[in-house]
């Protein structure tokens, strides 16, 4: 027996050495890839939603309630995004709701003429409410019920609901600036509740924060001569970063996967690309491009991908940033070929 103790005192040592280190757990990859940045060298930030999985379809199991509740710290966007959250962790004091954080930028779905067609943003602020919180229990979440199908929104995590005039854009991670206000957030508050950890966790926010500065110039150099140039885009999820860079998409294809566009929409986006002339088309990896291919048949466009999610990068400290300059990549390089 005692020749047994040495093994079972090494066994146990793992669970020891870390059980009092943060566990933090985020809803979606670009949430956790801030996280990641901000407790670098402290704790890892775990995600909730699996590959594949939408928030506003998901169905939380047993395991997944276990990981919420032994977390010290939840970090959800909020209601606006993942409303099957909402009623489990109104009462979680450990969870924090992004969306209500003092500082943040918030924006609007600007008006459109029809579902379809183009963005509204002739103006690359219209829509964009600076600095503004918007009173959640105000806005109605109808639009986030009644989908079944959500094969194709692979780790998208945020598409199966209207874009609807007057709701609240909830990709807030896409704004540079917001990503510096959650990752300032996020520091502020592990810090109080993780004291040990206070220094470290500072210091990783400031070289977030300098790296995220840093990569924001250059990304406004590059981006300063493209801004006349126009581009159409699978769906509206870019308000934010084309927001802060001065861009604006020509016309959206769809705002729902389960709302295909009909005879006539179809005509009238191919119109629209025609008269458009050559321009750049982007599809996203999460959705199926049978609905952009049959669009941009024959027509003189130049095609690209984007991915607000950074579905393929690697959690890390830098991952937040990887994500942000690979959309960038992609967007300005099919542009610069204009």
């Amino acid at each position: 027996m005692l020749r047994l103790l040495p093994a079972i005192l090494l066994l146990a040592l793992p669970s020891f050495v870390h059980a009092d280190q943060p566990r933090v757990v985020t809803t979606i990859k670009p949430i956790q890839q801030i996280a990641a940045a901000v407790l670098d060298g402290v704790a890892s930030a775990d995600v909730l939603l699996p590959a594949g999985a939408s928030p506003h379809a998901y169905a939380l199991r047993p395991s997944d309630r276990r990981s919420l509740m032994a977390a010290d710290r939840i970090y959800w966007v909020g209601p606006d995004l993942e409303l099957f959250l909402q009623s489990l962790l109104a009462e979680e004091g450990g969870a924090k709701a992004l969306m209500d954080i003092d500082g943040l930028q918030q924006r609007t779905y600007p008006e459109r003429h029809n579902f379809q067609q183009g963005n509204g943003r002739p103006d690359s602020h219209a829509g964009h409410d600076h600095g503004h919180k918007h009173d959640h229990a105000a806005h109605k979440h109808d639009e986030h019920h009644g989908h079944s199908d959500h094969q194709e929104h692979a780790d998208h995590g945020h598409d199966d609901h209207d874009h609807g005039p007057g709701t609240l854009d909830a990709h807030i991670w896409l704004s540079p600036d917001n990503a510096r206000v959650i990752a300032r957030y996020m520091a502020t508050d592990l810090g109080e509740l993780f004291p040990e950890y206070a220094e470290q966790i500072a210091a990783n926010q400031a070289a977030f924060d300098a790296a995220i500065d840093g990569l924001d110039k250059q990304l406004s150099e590059r981006f300063a001569p493209l801004q006349d140039k126009g581009y159409f885009v699978f769906h509206d999820a870019y308000g934010y970063f084309e927001d802060h860079y001065g861009l604006r998409s020509l016309g959206v294809f769809t705002v729902s996967h389960e709302v295909q566009p009909g005879a006539r929409q179809v005509n009238m986006l191919r119109e629209q690309l025609r008269s458009s002339g050559r321009v750049c088309v982007f599809t996203e990896p999460q959705f199926t491009p049978r609905l952009v291919q049959s669009l941009t048949r024959d027509l003189p466009v130049e095609h690209g991908e984007l991915d607000p999610l950074g579905a393929g990068i690697e959690v890390g400290p830098h991952g937040y940033a990887t994500t942000i300059q690979q959309l960038a990549d992609n967007l300005a390089g099919c542009l610069e070929q204009l």
